[in-house]
């Protein structure tokens, strides 16, 4: 004699094809209801770390304010106009000058201020990928190459210079160089 109790006592329960896929699909519910929720912390979390920058570069710029009572000029040896002998100006700009008081003196003393910002002398400085300076918001390499030449690239863009009062020359869309005082960031 069987016992009705004996065969269903050895039977092993196990999910049915429906009850898998009704699972599944609820997973994938879940999930889609949590995506935008944890991308949106992510972004905070970014604009958290672009705003933390902001603070570090505007302590750095009080700490060079403080020990050369100015603000560092936006860029040394910049022209606007025909490109004509560009490779040979220095090109350097406030960046380079607020390295020691943002934690990177390292970088600025490899950087050679004799030479420009494209020479061989030059090229382990500029390109060093410096983190204060990038926004994880913007998507995209941190490093430009443009030939053989690798130049570490910014978010955070100063100003270097005016059109109108400080240019020395009158001219609409003339080249141009700024005057000294009119080079500043701010």
């Amino acid at each position: 004699m069987f016992s009705v109790v004996g065969e269903q006592a050895g039977r092993r329960h196990a999910l049915t094809l429906v009850e898998l896929l009704v699972a599944i699909a609820i997973l994938g519910v879940l999930v889609a209801l949590l995506l935008p929720a944890i991308q949106g912390a992510r972004e905070t979390a970014r604009r958290v770390q672009c705003k933390n920058n902001f603070r570090q570069i505007g302590v750095g710029f009080s700490e060079y304010e403080a020990a050369y009572r100015t603000f560092p000029i936006g860029c040394v040896e910049c022209k606007f106009g025909p490109s004509q002998g560009r490779k040979d100006r220095l090109w350097t700009s406030w960046n380079l000058r607020l390295l020691p008081f943002i934690e990177q003196q390292y970088v600025r003393q490899l950087y050679d201020d004799t030479k420009p910002a494209g020479h061989a002398d030059n090229r382990k400085a500029t390109s060093t990928v410096i983190p204060t300076f990038l926004c994880p918001s913007v998507a995209g390499e941190p490093v430009l190459f443009s030939g053989q030449i690798q130049m570490a690239l910014t978010d955070y863009a100063g100003m270097y210079g005016v059109g109108g009062v400080g240019r020395d020359t009158d001219v609409p869309d003339s080249p141009h160089w700024l005057n000294d005082v009119s080079l500043g960031v701010m």
